[in-house]
């Protein structure tokens, strides 16, 4: 029984989504090898991935996390060996759904492909099948609201007072 499925547990639960979760870590690249965004989070903090799409050290993994520099939420790309402790959990941070769902959210294939994806990572099968299904479903939306630039303009006119000018019709 999963734990979402008690007589009363749905009803109970805070809105969160399921994700993939793993934590930097502490031996990073060496000299010569590509770092990626490994700068951006101090060892040991936990981030949230979208799931790679291979089971190899080298796999690019898109993942979400507070970065060591004013606790920013931070989007970046990491290699697969750059993350241990793979697990999956429920994820209720209101500035994490934002970007996390799409495509992860609550429903019970994403808790499986999350907790398939941490075992193989940990050495069992890769879920190829059921990951390819789930990006079928689930990856083809656009992940996050606007961007950082869009929200700064936003935030800078209302800062300024100033509303959206309509145009006005010229007359003849």
């Amino acid at each position: 029984m999963s734990p979402g499925n008690t007589e009363w547990g749905n009803e109970l639960r805070a809105k969160g989504v399921w994700c993939l979760v793993a934590r930097v870590a502490s031996k990073g690249p060496g000299a010569n090898e590509k770092r990626l965004g490994y700068d951006q989070f101090q060892p040991g903090t936990q981030v949230y991935c979208i799931p790679p799409n291979r089971n190899d050290d080298d796999a690019e993994v898109k993942v979400f996390g507070y970065g060591k520099r004013f606790s920013r939420l931070v989007t970046t790309t990491l290699f697969a060996k750059h993350l241990k402790h793979w697990n999956a959990e429920y994820i209720t941070d209101p500035k994490l759904l934002k970007v996390l769902s799409p495509p992860w959210d609550a429903k019970e294939d994403s808790q499986m492909l999350a907790f398939m994806v941490a075992q193989a990572r940990e050495g069992a099968q890769w879920p190829a099948i059921e990951l390819r299904d789930w990006n079928r479903t689930r990856a083809q939306r656009s992940t996050g609201g606007p961007g950082w630039l869009a929200q700064l303009r936003s935030s800078i006119s209302t800062m300024l007072g100033g509303k959206k000018k309509k145009k006005r019709k010229k007359s003849r």
